[in-house]
């Protein structure tokens, strides 16, 4: 993923026009749009001083998402703190939602499908629902008994165990 979307992406050149130009939807429509605004796509707010085009616009709203997901990769790796994983999870979300928005505008090589950018979605997601899950359990502790707190220990050694096999696979997933 890193590979794919650290370069340019590849848009669809008849697309890589200014937004005066929007006739090329013209077929979709029977008429020239008025304004973006009729293409109803979901709306991304850009910090972005003078867009271009709309093929510019996109790979900077990517770019930018794609740049906070891969910043956590190396804390989420070390394991230490369940927060940049979270934070990792929320980029990957607005990532894709990136991607959706400006999907009439891009080509995406497969290595970037919307299957692929699921499937990571997906593998942080069951670690992370294990570290909420653990942090809900540990909030019981003081008002347990010592005798439940033992049982409550061996629940979350084999939640320790379930999270660790999909930690395992998140590795595998972000190497890909």
């Amino acid at each position: 993923l890193r590979v794919v979307l650290g370069h340019k992406l590849p848009l669809h050149p008849q697309r890589h026009i200014a937004q005066s130009e929007i006739q090329i939807y013209q077929n979709k429509f029977n008429r020239p749009l008025r304004n973006m605004s009729e293409l109803h796509l979901p709306t991304i707010t850009l910090n972005i001083a003078d867009p271009q085009t709309i093929a510019g616009c996109a790979e900077r709203a990517i770019a930018q998402c794609f740049t906070k997901f891969d910043k956590y990769e190396k804390k989420v790796l070390q394991d230490n703190d369940p927060e940049p994983l979270h934070q990792m999870r929320v980029r990957m979300r607005r990532l894709r939602s990136a991607i959706a928005a400006f999907a009439p505008v891009l080509i995406l090589p497969k290595e970037v499908s919307d299957r692929q950018l699921g499937q990571i979605a997906r593998t942080l997601g069951k670690v992370r629902d294990w570290d909420v899950l653990q942090a809900q359990l540990d909030s019981y502790r003081p008002q347990l008994p010592a005798k439940e707190n033992k049982r409550l220990d061996k629940i979350i050694d084999r939640l320790n165990r379930d999270r660790q096999h999909d930690f395992l696979l998140l590795e595998k997933t972000i190497h890909g």
